[in-house]
């Protein structure tokens, strides 16, 4: 990202932001606040955790805050540590007339997305109770020594100046998390998300926006799932075009995808390479590689796999790292990227490899294990299925709270978050994912277990939504304010839907349509891209899926009439299995004949096919169900 040099004005304007917190003990019983950590670092800066013994002192010697809000894969974030706050001048500076805390960012979203300015680092100023005055990103050593003389002195002569910016920029951010426009549930918003969808297409290089340009999935896979009438892609020509143009972020010698591209064209690459948009990414290819049978699209999507398998893979045999930085740092400077990453693998290693930030953090691990699952389904990657499930199994072991909660990471100390929505509602998606493709029953259970913790704690009964945490009362500055993320909501919408439609229970849709409705209260601008989310998310409640219910004793002909639906593009589907012994042939209104002999059947909403058990035919009988003469 590009860096940016704020003046001493610019430092007293608002930050972007949004939202969290975590817990008080190592067990918790009920979500609360959690300590946020500062990373031990060998830095000169003497760091505190953000927590109430830090604010107590901060007020105590009415110092202002001074935040750090670094990512492990940023190198821009390890410069500005390295050559401004390590400075002897720096340092001596900030211990002296400031409260320094220092939060890696993946590990406590939460904060993270409270105060976080657009780029990194982000250098963020506070009031000695944690409201915002000010903020950039990047600033070298003599830029930031005069902003930080100029700041503190501006606190001590014109307190009441600055404290009334905080107040100004603390009621602008409740306003703009409470902002509210009531609406029912309508179709319309799939007309309002194709005109936003059409607005932010780039017609001429692909993807969306000018520039930077990022990859945007969670827009890849609302197109990949939106269907015109006359049952085909809504959007393939733009989905298409957008793949292509991706896969210039794809690095062609270790695989994966780098971060972003600085300008329209997709060039000016920056070289870090994040799991979470690598694993969505991945799943977006093999949407791409069912939908067009394209190898292009496969091999990408191998290429991606590659890359997690050999750098991001965990040392303990289970889950997916975090990270890996964009260059090699020597001695806090960095190598020229563009040199390192044009070379070989073996002119790569010889010059040595860049870091991996190897913390395993629950929802991003999650994702990854999603996209291994579904590289099973549609590539037949057994390899990849089982490291997913092996993933797993030993990271819910790992993460595993009070009351089926799930914790942030495996650490589980008395700083580790707990019960964080973006946690949970990627556990119950993973979960239900390793369901599906392994039909075995535990892992309905324990996602049933989880959403029976969301639902206890995190739905909010009264006001509608579901909470990032689930109280707030007692913190300091934005964190006490009660948020409700957008796009997370919208995933719990899909996660408590699907779990409707494969258990029957209706306490999930009620739960989903709840909601919903809370979704289409907000405001969010017709540009706006979050309304393909929403729209998604309206597809998943009021449209029923198309249901596969496969039943039979587990063998090569029962794996292949599954693998033969997985290999097949359907925009939304949910599968049952029901494997003889084991379970009783029923869903809802529907009963199965039990038989050994492996049998697909085909639900759309009241609607049952006739039996299926010949893989040869089962695309052919799938479609004429679907489409009668």
């Amino acid at each position: 990202m590009p860096r940016s040099l704020p003046s001493v004005a610019a430092l007293l304007i608002c930050a972007t932001l949004l939202l969290n917190v975590g817990c008080k003990s190592s067990e918790p019983t009920v979500p609360g606040f959690v300590a946020y950590t500062s990373v031990d670092v060998g830095s000169k800066i003497k760091w505190r955790n953000w927590d109430d013994a830090a604010f107590a002192d901060a007020q105590k010697s009415d110092k202002l805050v001074f935040l750090f809000l670094t990512q492990a894969w940023c190198a821009q974030c390890d410069e500005m540590e390295a050559q401004a706050l390590n400075t002897d001048k720096v340092s001596a500076q900030i211990n002296q007339d400031y409260l320094p805390i220092r939060i890696d960012a993946d590990r406590y979203p939460d904060l993270y997305d409270r105060y976080h300015l657009p780029g990194y680092p982000s250098c963020v100023v506070l009031t000695p109770d944690a409201r915002v005055i000010g903020g950039g990103t990047y600033v070298p050593a003599d830029s930031l020594t005069v902003l930080l003389t100029q700041i503190s002195k501006y606190w001590k002569d014109n307190r009441p100046a600055v404290l009334g910016q905080a107040d100004k920029l603390q009621s602008l951010f409740v306003q703009a998390i409470n902002q509210r426009k009531p609406q029912p549930p309508t179709p319309m918003v799939l007309v309002l998300a194709e005109a936003a969808i059409r607005k932010q297409y780039d017609s001429t290089y692909g993807g969306f926006g000018t520039q930077p340009k990022f990859p945007q999935p969670a827009t890849n896979d609302f197109m990949f799932g939106a269907v015109g009438r006359g049952g085909g892609p809504l959007f393939k020509d733009v989905i298409i075009k957008t793949m292509d143009a991706q896969l210039a972020l794809l690095d062609t010698i270790w695989g994966g995808f780098y971060r972003y591209a600085a300008f329209a064209d997709w060039s000016g690459i920056g070289h870090e390479k994040l799991l979470d948009p690598n694993a969505q990414l991945l799943s977006n290819y093999l949407d791409a590689y069912q939908l067009t049978h394209n190898e292009k699209y496969r091999q990408a999507a191998e290429l991606t796999i590659k890359y997690i398998d050999r750098f991001l893979r965990g040392s303990d045999g289970w889950g997916f790292c975090t990270s890996q930085q964009g260059a090699i740092n020597v001695g806090g400077k960095f190598t020229d990227p563009k040199e390192y990453f044009a070379l070989s693998d073996e002119g790569r290693s010889k010059q040595g490899t860049p870091a991996v930030d190897k913390s395993i953090y629950t929802e991003l691990n999650c994702q990854a294990i999603r996209a291994y699952f579904k590289a099973q389904r549609v590539l037949g990657r057994q390899d990849c299925g089982d490291y997913a499930a092996k993933s797993l199994d030993q990271l819910l072991i790992n993460v595993k709270g009070a009351n089926d909660g799930l914790y942030r990471d495996p650490l589980r100390t008395a700083q580790s978050a707990f019960g964080l929505l973006p946690d949970q509602i990627a556990a119950i998606s993973a979960l239900l994912d390793a369901y599906e493709t392994n039909g075995a029953k535990e892992y309905l259970t324990r996602a049933k277990a989880i959403a029976s913790f969301v639902t206890k704690y995190l739905v909010d009964r009264d006001s509608g939504g579901v909470r990032y945490e689930a109280s707030v009362a007692g913190n300091p500055g934005r964190m006490s304010v009660e948020l409700k993320p957008f796009n997370l909501n919208a995933d719990a919408v899909v996660a408590f839907t699907r779990l409707y439609h494969l258990t029957a229970k209706d306490e999930y849709r009620k739960t989903a349509d709840s909601i919903l409705k809370f979704l289409f209260n907000q405001s969010v601008r017709e540009d706006d891209l979050r309304l393909c989310k929403l729209a998604g998310a309206y597809i998943w409640s009021s449209h029923a899926p198309l249901t596969f219910v496969v039943v039979g004793k587990p063998g090569d002909d029962y794996r292949s009439l599954l693998q033969t639906v997985w290999r097949t593009y359907f925009p939304r589907l949910v599968v049952l299995q029901f494997q003889s012994g084991a379970d009783k042939p029923r869903l809802g209104r529907f009963e199965f004949p039990v038989t050994d002999k492996p049998t697909l059947y085909v639900c759309l909403d009241t609607l049952r096919s006739a039996a299926i058990d010949d893989t040869a035919t089962v695309i052919t009988k799938i479609k004429d169900f679907l489409h009668p003469k």
